[in-house]
């Protein structure tokens, strides 16, 4: 794979902050007394899932060396600073991605070991609910990675529409399909992407649509000519116009 290539899949993350940056913010749960030991039972069944997840590593295959990649809680607070690549509307729509539309039903953040060098990102599951170019299939869940964490406490350049992401929403993705030339190369450690999820994005910005409480979020700077719009139904009506333009 080319640096090009893999700048795209992997997206526009600055990697120095990443690796330098430091968790400053811990989950604490509170402590609950007086309960009888029935109750004080149903509250450690009830606490034990989410935290045996957050320790739970990701089986790879012999296709990555040197790397580890486990669910985490705990995202330092970190800026990044980058520049994407100026796209046309018509040049965005070229590229070989994948284009559905799905419901998020799950954000996972993992951290990325590269044989001590840590990296943030977050998985999203989403189900499928139509297909607009690609080969992916309807009610099928698909796993996305992301740039980088999702936290409502994080501020990330150029991640603006997959920091909003959030379980249940319904949004236009438009990811690259991971295959086996899609490696992440770090401090002579090799993550085969395949290996933790169907697809990725080329950046945070501009390869989703979503559906909010608040009105669509997408990046309207990259695509002037629907910049107005208030509904994922008119963005439904220009993805698919413009696939047609530019086959």
């Amino acid at each position: 794979m080319t640096n090009e290539k893999l700048y795209e899949v992997i997206g526009n993350i600055n990697e120095t902050h990443v690796a330098n940056a430091k968790a400053q913010k811990k989950h604490t749960h509170n402590a609950w007394t007086k309960w009888g030991a029935i109750a004080a039972c149903l509250v450690l069944t009830l606490v034990a899932v989410p935290m045996i997840k957050t320790q739970e590593k990701i089986s790879l295959t012999d296709a990555s060396s040197g790397v580890t990649v486990k669910y985490t809680e705990d995202i330092p607070n970190f800026y990044s600073f980058g520049k994407l690549v100026a796209l046309s509307e018509e040049e965005l729509f070229a590229k070989d991605t994948e284009i559905f539309k799905g419901t998020i039903v799950s954000i996972d953040n993992i951290v990325l070991d590269f044989n001590g060098i840590e990296q943030y990102r977050a998985i999203a599951k989403i189900t499928i609910e139509n297909v607009y170019r690609g080969s992916a299939q309807i009610n099928k869940t698909v796993s996305v990675l992301l740039p980088g964490p999702v936290n409502e406490d994080l501020k990330m350049e150029d991640t603006e529409t997959v920091s909003a992401m959030r379980e249940g929403m319904t949004g236009i993705f438009m990811p690259i399909t991971y295959d086996e030339t899609s490696v992440w190369q770090i401090n002579d450690s090799t993550l085969a992407l395949k290996d933790i999820a169907d697809y990725g994005f080329s950046d945070g910005s501009r390869y989703a649509f979503l559906e909010t409480d608040n009105g669509v979020v997408f990046a309207k700077s990259a695509y002037p000519s629907i910049a107005d719009v208030t509904t994922l139904a008119e963005i439904e009506e220009y993805v698919i116009r413009m696939i047609k333009s530019t086959n």
